[in-house]
């Protein structure tokens, strides 16, 4: 579990750099920001580029996006230890229509965790040369709108 944190916290740190880069704004401007809110801006952003990079970007935000999905399931989960060896996780319905305290249920296992934290090493390996990509195609400075 500590492994998928980390390696979380690593790929947050590229998609907000990445964000910052193409707002043209200060590292750092915009931290304190989710990364869903950092990913969509990123999204955003990108469009100014030239085909076929926000495209490109598009690819690795919506992986990146799908991958905090699959990691809030895990982090956010209680996983009580199981004899079985069976790796089983829960947590309060993320819905606002369930009102009966029932509960999200996570299934995985030691295997599917190991191979996930592999899918967020990829993607944090595959983001130096996207982001030379975005950074050698940039258009004129346009300030982040939130700016």
């Amino acid at each position: 579990m500590g492994r998928i944190v980390c390696v979380s916290a690593v790929l947050e740190d590229k998609i907000t750099s990445l964000r910052h880069t193409l707002g043209h704004v200060e590292q750092g401007l915009f931290t304190h920001e989710p990364v869903s809110q950092q990913i969509t801006e990123a999204r955003r952003l990108s469009r100014d580029l030239p085909p076929p990079v926000p495209d490109q970007v598009g690819a690795f935000l919506s992986r990146a996006k799908d991958a905090f999905a699959k990691r809030n399931e895990f982090v956010h989960s209680s996983f009580p230890f199981q004899p079985s060896g069976k790796v089983f996780g829960h947590r309060p319905a993320r819905s606002k229509d369930v009102t009966d305290g029932t509960a999200d249920v996570v299934e995985t296992s030691v295997d599917e965790m190991k191979l996930f934290i592999g899918e967020l090493a990829e993607l944090v390996q595959g983001f130096n040369p996207l982001f030379a990509l975005c950074s050698s195609t940039r258009t004129q400075p346009r300030r982040d709108s939130q700016t």
